[in-house]
């Protein structure tokens, strides 16, 4: 920051938060510049992973919207003292701006790839139904109705949801906190939208 330029951040992430500490970072993904991680091999292939994949995911979805992330080599794990259960792997990721981004709510973005990956193996028409009838809509377009999350590219996850929700409204200027309790109110409202408070994590990520 003082230098005026972006954050590269290099670091061996504890396993047991890996989910959540990434999702911090693509939530800060406007202010990144890259990023060199060490985690679990599992972890590394859901973030690279494709569509129409198992291990495709929230996580993928996620990290290929807000980067271009890629595996750069494995590590086994005979190099560590004590010898863990997992292989590791070498994570490197390139954070530009994504503008279509910009398009839609973080929020509403956020909705739609939780509620369907939530039940990942039934078609979007019967997953999304909720938020189809939240949103005055009779169904989804032709082309998304039968096809089932994993089947789609992270950046039609941006399509879906400007179909459901609009686009993004301009921002309304934040007014100066009074008080402590209106600055608490102001970074509540900035909290990342793929991180819950307690950072609960779920199998389905």
């Amino acid at each position: 920051e003082k230098r005026g330029g972006n954050l590269a951040v290099i670091g061996n992430l504890p396993y047991n938060v890996v989910s959540q500490i990434l999702f911090g970072l693509f939530d800060a993904a406007e202010v990144m510049d890259s990023a060199l991680l060490m985690m679990q091999l599992e972890v590394a292939e859901r973030i690279i992973s494709q569509p129409k994949c198992k291990k495709f995911g929230i996580l993928s979805v996620v990290a290929q919207l807000h980067s271009k992330p890629k595996i750069m080599f494995e590590v086994p794990n005979t190099v560590f003292r004590p010898k863990p259960d997992v292989t590791s792997a070498m994570v490197h990721f390139n954070f530009a701006r994504n503008p279509r981004l910009d398009e839609v709510d973080a929020g509403h973005l956020r909705r739609v790839v939780k509620t369907g990956f939530q039940q990942r193996r039934k078609q979007l028409h019967n997953s999304l139904k909720g938020l189809v009838a939240e949103t005055g809509h009779d169904a989804l377009p032709e082309q998304w109705r039968m096809k089932r999350p994993e089947e789609l590219a992270p950046e039609t996850f941006i399509d879906v949801t400007k179909f459901l929700f609009g686009p993004k409204m301009p921002a309304a200027p934040v007014e100066e906190a009074a008080d402590a309790g209106d600055a608490a109110a102001n970074v509540e409202r900035e909290r990342s939208p793929w991180v819950s408070p307690r950072y609960q994590r779920t199998e389905k990520e």
